[in-house]
């Protein structure tokens, strides 16, 4: 098969409706309900990147005393650094969590490689910060000092400190290059880390992740590890805060659904794991590629397989927890039925199938040959998508390990 070609899969999945959260609000317990069923059935096609092909698949989703090993290893690392706020048990869902996500998605990467492990530290400070965004606990006053509110005010300084962050001279791969010492003693003197012990242990942890990466990577600096991160950062962190303020001012459900999806898209994340796979793998795209509106489209389609597919398979957790960040729960909440808005999004995940894989054609045909970075590229891109099918299916944080199905032709 070329390169350029992708062959197609059957992704059946299933959504326990019987068992939901009564921290949902009133509208989305009576959607829920009002189906009258105890289970969604849905399907839809999917495309299979050459490395999740029949002769590799079994490997990929092996469980082996290696993957074993390193998860344990994992948890160790994880109660090491960040024991003061994080228990053995949360500790063990993080690091499984992290170790289905890498795997699935990086099913290049051997569970023995630096990278691996590399990727496994992001990826569990990115679930912690996650949950605690997620967590809608009060504080010890139900009223203004809550919890919500006082995160609020925490979003507003990430703002300011990024803004800042952008100023710094040598921070952005010139050539007054600034060290970590310097960038250290920035962070631990703003007010968001003083007031908010777990960023401590999490920003204590950040100077043995870049050493590790500095490994893999020697040519790179501070300043050109920020360079490519600064953007995606950004668009991440404001996108958070900008759904956090209005969903509790309660202005979020007067947007549009398009604007709304704009947002959640970004708060994926999608675009900083890319920068961390470039950064491992030393891929430097010019800017002839990065700035061609074909492959700015197929990027962006990318993040959106991203944000849908979390929506769809990431539905029977919000619903046991009681989540509504999601387009679905948007929709349902503006009285659109639970089988219409799942059916919609199926819709846009098959449209997106068809011109994902034609704008990839172009891409690879285009800049393929002349620039032998961008297959490889590609094919991260790929497998992170496609891979991702099987983290929400073997994490146990979505409790669907018996739900998803993958059918090969």
């Amino acid at each position: 098969m070329s390169p350029t070609d992708l062959d197609l899969c059957r992704v059946k999945f299933s959504v326990k409706l019987d068992q939901i959260s009564e921290k949902l609000s009133t509208k989305v317990q009576d959607a829920i309900r009002s189906i009258e069923l105890t289970k969604l059935d849905k399907e839809f096609d999917f495309f299979v990147p050459q490395i999740y092909s029949a002769a590799n698949l079994g490997n990929i989703l092996k469980i082996t005393p290696e993957i074993i090993a390193v998860t344990e290893e994992l948890e160790e690392w994880i109660s090491d650094n960040y024991s003061s706020f994080v228990n053995p048990k949360y500790g063990a869902r993080l690091a499984n969590h992290a170790v289905s996500y890498i795997l699935r998605i990086c099913p290049s990467y051997s569970v023995k490689e630096a990278k691996f492990r590399i990727l496994c530290y992001y990826f569990i400070i990115g679930f912690i910060m996650d949950d605690w965004y997620d967590d809608n606990t009060k504080g010890e006053d139900d009223g203004y000092c809550s919890l919500e509110l006082k995160k609020i005010q925490y979003f507003d300084l990430v703002s300011k400190e990024i803004g800042e962050m952008f100023e710094v001279k040598g921070f952005g791969g010139g050539t007054d290059e600034i060290d970590l010492n310097q960038l250290a003693t920035k962070a631990m003197n703003t007010d968001m880390i003083k007031e908010q012990p777990f960023l401590v242990a999490i920003a204590n942890s950040f100077e043995d992740i870049y050493a590790q990466s500095l490994e893999i990577n020697d040519s790179m600096t501070l300043g050109t590890f920020w360079a490519p991160f600064k953007i995606d950062f950004l668009l991440t962190s404001e996108s958070v805060r900008w759904s956090f303020t209005n969903a509790r001012m309660g202005k979020l459900d007067s947007f549009c659904v398009d604007t709304y999806r704009y947002f959640k898209t970004k708060e994926a994340g999608f675009g900083n794991f890319i920068n961390i796979i470039t950064i491992l793998e030393s891929i430097n795209l010019p800017q002839i590629i990065k700035c061609n509106p074909v492959f700015v489209r197929w990027l962006d389609m990318a993040e959106k397989f991203v944000g849908t597919m979390n929506d769809l398979l990431g539905l029977q957790k919000d619903l046991l927890y009681g989540e509504e960040d999601g387009i679905i729960m948007f929709k349902l909440r503006k009285g659109t039925s639970l089988n219409d808005a799942v059916d919609e999004e199926l819709k846009l995940i098959g449209d997106y199938v068809k011109d994902y894989g034609e704008l990839r054609t172009f891409i690879l045909t285009e800049f393929g040959e002349k620039y032998v970075q961008v297959e490889t590229f590609v094919d991260f891109v790929d497998s992170a998508l496609h891979g991702s099918l099987y983290t929400f299916r073997d994490s146990i944080k979505y409790g669907m390990k018996d739900q998803i199905r993958v059918d090969y032709n």
